[in-house]
């Protein structure tokens, strides 16, 4: 579960698409721990359940200790839609090949990722309960209720993360 930002990075000729990680939340403490520790994201462990049946996907994960409730996505899984079409959001939200972390006031990283084309599914009946002001900040509570621009569901697979090295701004 992640808040995350995308963005395009000129560099020569090439346009690098990327992610910027608000804050990740994943279940295992060794993958907070690697992030954190060779990537400078801004990953947390928290206790987390999945889901799948043949008609929804649904995420429920808890709150920090001081908070109450869980926090939940579900939605219902339609047909498959196949590979996403070249030049659409899908594309752009699903093959980002680079990732951008601030590592201090003075320096971001750039690290490189790779993984095969996401199949997506066509989704229906989005339900989102996310405490966004606890998960993610202060400046992040207004998304709580608010009704998302676009949802995708993609199948996702096993991916490679590369070793980062300090960018120029």
């Amino acid at each position: 579960m992640n808040l995350r930002f995308y963005v395009k990075r000129g560099v020569g000729g090439e346009s690098r698409r990327g992610v910027v990680f608000i804050r990740e939340i994943v279940p295992r403490r060794a993958i907070a721990f690697v992030a954190r520790t060779l990537y400078g994201e801004p990953y947390v462990r928290t206790n987390m359940w999945s889901g799948t049946d043949e008609q929804h996907v649904h995420y429920t994960f808890s709150v920090p200790p001081h908070h109450k409730g869980l926090n939940s996505l579900r939605v219902k899984i339609g047909a498959s839609l196949g590979l996403p079409k070249p030049g659409s959001l899908a594309v752009f939200i699903t093959e980002h090949y680079w990732g951008y972390t601030r590592r201090s006031a003075t320096r971001t990283d750039e690290y490189r990722v790779e993984h095969p084309p996401w199949e997506l599914y066509g989704v229906w009946s989005p339900k989102i309960h996310v405490s966004f002001g606890t998960w993610y900040g202060h400046e992040f509570r207004h998304l709580h209720g608010a009704e998302p621009h676009s949802v995708l569901l993609a199948e996702g697979s096993e991916i490679s993360v590369y070793k980062g090295s300090r960018i120029s701004l």
